[in-house]
């Protein structure tokens, strides 16, 4: 008799026991590679930092969950009343010069929550917007 191919599984096996785990591999439940920790596209953003100068902190740098090649496509910073302080554009996660120090034409910014708005793009060449606000503590 001809199967219901309904019933397959992820494999294209008729009644077959492979199943999609959470990082969208097809595997059998008992493949010791089976719902590993697989990498996620998800961005770190502290809510605080501390432009104090002691080497600490001193940047409001994000960290990716994969510290792969993630590219940071937009990094703007607002005060509280929505005056833009900061901008970035296109760098790598990875790059120090580009993370927001407190300043706004060298002048340290006082103490309080600032607002941004971060696109990053994963290496799988999704796309993800964050908005938020993060506090300068000094």
């Amino acid at each position: 008799p001809e199967y219901n191919l309904a019933c397959t599984d992820c494999a294209g096996i008729v009644n077959g026991f492979f199943v999609l785990d959470d990082c969208g591999n097809c595997l059998s439940r008992d493949d010791p590679e089976f719902k590993l920790l697989c990498p996620q596209n998800k961005l770190f953003i502290p809510n605080a930092f501390s432009p104090n100068g002691d080497q600490v902190n001193n940047t409001f740098q994000v960290f990716g969950s994969n510290q792969n090649n993630i590219q940071i496509k937009t990094y703007i910073i607002f005060n509280r009343y929505a005056a833009k302080l900061y901008e970035a554009r296109n760098f790598n996660i990875h790059t120090d010069s580009f993370w927001w120090d407190g300043l706004y034409k060298n002048i340290p910014q006082p103490m309080g929550v600032y607002v941004y708005i971060i696109e990053a793009e994963f290496e799988d060449g999704s796309h993800k917007t964050y908005q938020g606000n993060v506090t300068l503590v000094r």
